[in-house]
């Protein structure tokens, strides 16, 4: 049996026409992993980048921190923690902020403390709270 060259060419062409397909395709494939591959390349630098400079904020807030409570712990001393942290009434800021002759007098002595040239004392803190504790009982606010 003798097989023409025209069938023969038709024959290869046939089988040729899947392998051009799949040969395509392939080299499509490639091509788009060699993109993805350099995209997460670069998103992982990136990523790298971002991390270390993460880890150096954290590193210099730690510093930061580290001296500020140095510099605290030096200054500070058994003499300068007297007082013990007290809630504050907003009604009562409220009700002194409303009238204006307290204000004018703490105003007055806002100026006066300026004035001064020695540094502000707890005792003037003191005489302040008192004031304003006398004025909240007079106005029955707590």
């Amino acid at each position: 049996m003798r097989i023409s060259k025209a069938e023969t060419q038709e024959e290869i062409a046939s089988t040729n026409q899947p392998l051009t397909v799949v040969s395509a395709t392939l080299l499509d494939d490639q091509q788009y992993l060699a993109e993805l591959s350099s995209m997460c390349t670069l998103k992982a630098k990136t990523w790298d980048q971002h991390t270390q400079v993460r880890q150096d904020e954290f590193s210099a807030l730690t510093v930061a921190i580290g001296i500020i409570k140095s510099a605290v712990s030096e200054k500070t001393t058994a003499a300068t923690i007297r007082f013990a942290q007290q809630g504050v009434s907003v009604r009562l800021a409220e009700e002194i902020a409303g009238d204006e002759d307290v204000m004018a007098v703490a105003e007055a002595e806002a100026e006066a403390a300026d004035g001064e040239t020695e540094p502000l004392s707890f005792v003037l803190v003191a005489k302040a709270r008192a004031s304003l504790l006398s004025f909240s009982r007079a106005r029955g606010v707590s």
